[in-house]
């Protein structure tokens, strides 16, 4: 059955109109590779979607499951004065909002080291210390993580929140994750876990194309690339900058070095609809538009339990200790959710 006629059935509601992007305009010359924020659409896939997910593992969402997690390797640890780590930061507001965290926690005495090669970026940082107080407890650290040596310090819990994609060296980065943590110390992540690049697999291409040829022109523009897409056509974002450069590994190289208590895997074709590129198109107050996201979603979660599929996406937390499981969200585990072909 196509996309049209499965939501006709099911919501009574038509096509949307054509003409325009949704209210975004095509824009005009200049970079060929545009990033614009968060697509409102994949906001709203995700707090329908994701969200309910990370309630699994007891988590109101990913930003309070590192909280959690940052607080629970105190009491793991046992360190007077704990030490934390965050690998590529971008403007370090995550950092600064866990930093609070753990000061409501009890917490009130840490160090809390912020790598970032970024200069402007760790500028923005130090300002927003400075600003918050907390200048003497949140370090902006001048390194590449690609690869980061810990030099002296061990840490009672390490962040990669969205970094360990861009990593080329990416076993170089886990080893010296795995020396720096203390026992009972936590590695929080958060990362893309799909095929290098962003690239669709090939079992995933047909079903894109699928829902492709549901979508009006108008909902065709790419917002990236600044240009109509008559087809889909599947690029590798590596090949500018290291957008995903080892995406294929990381799930692999993690569960080489570590255990999962507490992990959540999500997304495949969704990406592609909800993504930069395509995302802004759809509107999330617009009903066509949300329930075409619904039924892609729908087919995501189906795909995915039966094997077909493998996510593009987790949330964990990962410790050297061995510790058994605690909740693997709708029973998918991550050496499931390894692409095995």
């Amino acid at each position: 059955m196509g996309v049209m006629r499965w939501l006709a059935e099911r919501l009574g509601v038509g096509a949307p109109g054509g003409g325009g992007r949704g209210g975004f305009g095509a824009g005009g010359p200049g970079r060929q590779l545009v990033a614009p924020d968060v697509p409102p659409i994949r906001v709203h896939w995700e707090s329908t979607h994701v969200t309910p997910i990370l309630h699994e593992l007891g988590a109101l969402d990913a930003p309070a499951l590192f909280a959690d997690a940052l607080l629970s390797a105190v009491r793991r640890t046992g360190s007077a004065v704990p030490r934390f780590l965050s690998l590529g930061i971008g403007d370090g507001q995550l950092e600064l909002r866990l930093a609070q965290a753990l000061i409501r926690g009890g917490v009130e005495q840490f160090a809390f080291d912020c790598v970032e090669p970024n200069p402007l970026l760790r500028a923005r940082l130090r300002a927003a210390t400075l600003a918050s107080g907390l200048d003497d407890r949140v370090f902006p650290i001048d390194q590449d993580f690609d690869p980061w040596r810990a030099g002296k310090h061990r840490y009672d819990a390490v962040l990669a929140d969205g970094s360990l994609h861009h990593t080329a060296r990416l076993e170089k980065l886990l080893d010296a994750v795995q020396r720096a943590l203390l026992p009972g110390g936590w590695f929080a992540t958060r990362a893309r876990i799909g095929r290098n690049g962003h690239l669709r697999w090939p079992e995933a291409l047909p079903e894109v194309q699928r829902f492709w040829q549901e979508l009006p022109p108008s909902h065709r523009w790419n917002h990236q690339l600044r240009r109509q897409e008559q087809h889909f056509t599947d690029w590798d974002h590596a090949r500018i900058g290291r957008d995903g450069v080892r995406a294929q590994d990381v799930l692999p190289e993690l569960l080489r070095r570590f255990t999962a208590p507490l992990f959540a895997a999500y997304g495949n074709l969704i990406d592609v609809f909800t993504g930069p590129a395509f995302g802004p198109n759809l509107a999330p107050g617009n009903t066509w538009d949300r329930a075409f996201v619904e039924a892609v979603h729908e087919r995501d979660e189906q795909l995915l339990q039966d094997g077909t599929l493998t996510p593009t996406h987790m949330v964990a937390l990962w410790t050297a200790d061995g510790e058994p499981v605690r909740a693997h969200a709708r029973g998918l585990a991550p050496e499931r959710c390894v692409r095995q072909r």
